[in-house]
This record gives structure tokens, sequence and C-alpha cells, in this order.
């Protein structure tokens, strides 16, 4: 983590040792996390385990929010490039170049998607620079090796955003080729793991919209039968990461949803305020979208 910190020229500066600062979170968490005694023959080798039930995990949640941002962009790109390749590098057989536009895109559309949630662009920025430049970090830590520039048409684009009738002009692109290495992997998954609650999130509240068929419902019952089957799926173990069921990430879900036309929020002036799904099949491409984005 110290070594992406450095890469994303960002510092953690405190006093004392690496030992002491870790010895104080410890027991900054004493409620959030399980101490084990060392194994029989590793002295000194202390072993913790994450509580991750709830409401325990969105304690863990919320203190790790507070520093995600370092990483927030790099997470992006790693859930983009599982997106694109189907799985981590090292499981995938049919080879692992990408090119860098589509990368972009597929970055570029799940940031709108969870624009509720994070700023991933600062001020004075704009988003398609800020992703290039996490490329680029990630490229100088060996992630992606750039291999050549290729000619293509807008036609040979998977993932195009322009008109169709600009179809035969000609642009350059850079073929990225993934690092296969356990130790890329292992970054990606570390990555991934930053972003995939709030994913599964939405997803599971995708899901959760279709049930709605086209008739109108009150918003209070939506969240309270979201809110049971959310509880119920983390007690069967159907969830990836339980900080996925929080309430938080449901209401900005719908939100968001909403702000993209894809359910109709009536009876906001009033305190009945109702749900209705208005566009069903870019709720369905949406939910498989991000079904892609996750492992």
């Amino acid at each position: 983590i110290g070594l992406c910190m450095y890469a994303c020229h960002r510092r953690c500066e405190y006093c004392g040792s690496p030992e002491s600062a870790v010895k104080h979170a410890l027991c900054y968490m004493t409620e959030l996390v399980t101490i084990l005694p060392s194994p029989s023959g590793q002295q000194g080798q202390t072993r913790i385990e994450p509580i991750l039930k709830l409401p325990t995990v969105i304690g863990l949640t919320h203190l790790s929010n507070q520093s995600m941002h370092v990483f927030l962009v790099e997470s992006v790109i790693a859930c983009s490039v599982n997106s694109i390749l189907g799985g981590l590098p090292e499981a995938v057989a049919n080879g692992t170049v990408i090119y860098q536009e589509e990368l972009k895109e597929t970055a570029t559309q799940l940031c709108i998607t969870l624009a509720r949630e994070f700023i991933f662009a600062p001020p004075c920025q704009v988003l398609d620079t800020v992703i290039q430049e996490a490329i680029d970090v990630m490229s100088n830590m060996g992630v992606f090796k750039r291999t050549e520039m290729t000619m293509l048409t807008n036609k040979q684009r998977s993932l195009s955003l322009l008109d169709e009738d600009d179809d035969e002009d000609q642009y350059n692109d850079i073929e990225l080729e993934v690092s296969r290495s356990k130790e890329t992997s292992g970054h990606l998954s570390f990555l991934q793991n930053i972003l995939e609650p709030y994913i599964e999130a939405y997803w599971l509240i995708g899901t959760q919209l279709l049930n709605l068929k086209d008739a109108v419902h009150k918003e209070s019952d939506f969240l309270d039968s979201t809110k049971r089957c959310l509880l119920d799926r983390s007690e069967k173990d159907l969830t990836h990461f339980v900080e996925s069921c929080s309430m938080e990430m449901t209401r900005n879900a719908i939100r968001r949803y909403s702000e993209m036309n894809i359910i109709k929020m009536g009876g906001v002036e009033t305190k009945t305020r109702t749900v209705q799904i208005i566009n069903r099949d870019q709720l369905i491409e949406l939910i498989n979208d991000l079904d892609s984005y996750r492992r």
C-alpha cells in the first residue's frame, strides 16, 4: 500500500515508527477487528481478522472511506479491466491486450454511474485527463505495457460513443497488455475491492427495481422490501460484500437511477414519494454493465 501511495504522489505522514502507528490503529479499532495469538512456530506474527458482520462492517467501511480516495481512480481502472477481460489477467485464457480508448470509455461509464458516491475529478480538471493519468501511473507500476499504436476506424470500436455517420474516420489507439503476474493480479484485486461494494449495491438495487414492473410504488414500501431482501442475502452469505447492504448506498442508487431517467420519482413536493420504472431496457443494460465490473 505504501508503494501504491508513493506512485500516486501521496504521502502518509505520522510521528513515530510504523509499528507504533499500527498498534495505535488496532487499539482504536478494538471493537471492529479480532486479534488472534500467533500460530505455533511463528513468533511475532500477530493475526488480525476484520469482523465482517453487520453492523460492525459499517464502522470499518466508515474508516476505510476516509483514505480510499487515494486509490479511487485506480480502482475504477481495475474494475474496468475486469469488465473488458472478464476476470483477473492471470485467469484469462484469451489474451490480455486491451485498447486504451476502450478502457477509458469503460472507466468513464462507471464514474458516471457512481457520480452520487464520489467526486472522481477535482475541480477544474477533466475526468478524461484524470483517468489517463491513472492509466499512466499503473503503466509505470508495471500493470500495463504499451505495445503499439494501432490505426482503427470507428466501426472497430466496441464501445464507440461517436455518431454512426463518422464511422469511416480513423484515429490512433494504443494497445495495452495487462501483466499476467500474480503481483499484478493481487494489486488489481486489492483495487477492485475498494469499489466493488458500491457496484454490488447498485446492481442489487437495479435487480430489485426490475421487480416493480411498470406500476407506481411508494418509495417507503420499496425501501422496506429492499432492506429485508438485503438483510436476508447478508444472513445467507449471498453477498460478496456485506457493506453493500448500506441504506445510504440504496438511497443514492435510487436517486442516481432517477437522474439517469431510468426511474421516475413522484410526489417530491409531498410526504408520499413514489417510484416507477420508465426505461426498463436501459435498466437491464445498466444491470448487465454493473455485473461485468464485478468478479
